[in-house]
């Protein structure tokens, strides 16, 4: 039995398991197009999870003592990387490194490999932190959280957008870069700048991993919507006078797993029949608002066409150390294998696998 498990016990003694608040804040966004025509599947495709999380909490390390959740992956030289979200005793989020061979026995980063610099984040600057804007257990925690990253090999860089929140104002989506030859060796990101606009709450941002017709498409999510926006150049988002617009919608369904609110888990895949997203949604009737995850296919030339929509999740929280959230923000192809890595219960990394081809066989 899992729950006998030595390491799984260690896992379960670090909290009591919670109740999930999500107070939701309604924000408009910009519809420019419809999304009503998805085409029904003949099965729903299903991840194989592993048996216990890759990535827990590690009391070696008070920057990451009480969570490690919601990483980011990248398949580079032949490894896979996570950067994972860390909370220590501080209540701060920062951003841990972790590199694997198989793409689940993990070798981790001793400190943090990115962060907002503490005096701008301190608990006696942010002394009525603003729970309102949160939707995880975290409500008191502030500063970088829920990476994603993207190798774009035209520009020799890696792009990694995270969710900037201060404690006081709506969580922004800030963009960073390092260059290829940097990363996992020289941790020099180029400065950070906030690329969503004020006053509004956006949060799962990520990049597609090639440009089309020449720009850089983004996806992100202001409640209840992913969105996506095409950007010529990343430096016309200085946070100043160009932000993140949003373009285009990929609404929730009504009646569906995903009818309350969906995000982008984690930048798109190319495979051989569009670009496959793997997203996260909430269903409006769900008494218990678990964050599931679904698969969509895109389509090559025009990530803004929904090809497909899987009708069911493919994966689904469960215990006993999921609870109620299964949050992905990565995803990686290794060999012929699909891995998606997701946070568990606002607390664990655990990865989810398929062979990619049964997978895409199962959607058409």
């Amino acid at each position: 039995m899992i729950k006998e498990n030595p390491v799984v016990q260690k896992i379960l003694c670090l909290r009591k398991w919670f109740s999930l608040r999500m107070p939701w804040i309604k924000t408009l966004g910009k519809k420019t197009r419809g999304f009503e025509r998805h085409e029904r599947v003949k099965e729903v495709p299903k991840l194989s999870k592993t048996a216990l999380p890759v990535i827990y909490p590690s009391k070696e390390n008070e920057w990451e003592s009480v969570a490690t959740f919601n990483p980011a992956a990248i398949n580079m030289g032949g490894k896979i990387h996570l950067l994972y979200r860390a909370i220590g005793i501080d209540s701060v989020s920062r951003i841990g490194y972790a590199v694997s061979e198989d793409g689940i026995n993990f070798e981790r980063y001793p400190r943090p490999v990115f962060e907002i610099p503490i005096e701008s984040l301190s608990k006696s600057n942010n002394p009525n932190i603003e729970t309102s804007f949160v939707s995880s257990y975290w409500s008191y925690s502030f500063g970088c959280e829920d990476p994603r990253v993207t190798e774009i090999k035209d520009d020799s860089k890696v792009y990694m957008c995270y969710v900037f929140f201060d404690g006081k104002s709506n969580p922004r989506i800030a963009l960073t870069s390092i260059p290829v030859h940097n990363f996992a060796r020289k941790w020099e990101w180029e400065e950070s700048r906030i690329i969503s606009p004020p006053g509004i709450t956006v949060k799962s941002a990520c990049i597609l991993p090639e440009k089309i017709n020449g720009n850089y498409v983004m996806f992100f999510r202001i409640f209840p919507s992913i969105f996506i926006d095409f950007v010529k150049d990343l430096r016309e988002l200085d946070g100043e006078t160009r932000f993140l617009q949003p373009q285009y919608e990929i609404p929730p369904r009504e009646g569906k797993w995903d009818s309350l609110k969906i995000g982008m888990g984690a930048p798109p895949i190319k495979t051989r029949e569009g670009w496959l997203g793997i997203y996260y949604g909430v269903d409006r009737d769900d008494p218990y608002y678990r964050y599931r995850i679904g698969a969509m296919l895109l389509k090559h030339n025009d990530p803004t066409e929904v090809i497909c929509r899987s009708e069911d999740p493919i994966l689904e929280p469960e215990s006993p150390y999921e609870g109620r959230i299964a949050y992905p923000c990565g995803a990686v192809l290794h060999k012929d294998t699909l891995y998606v890595y997701y946070g568990a219960n606002d607390m664990f990394v655990c990865v989810a696998t398929a062979y990619l081809d049964e997978f895409l066989d199962k959607v058409f």
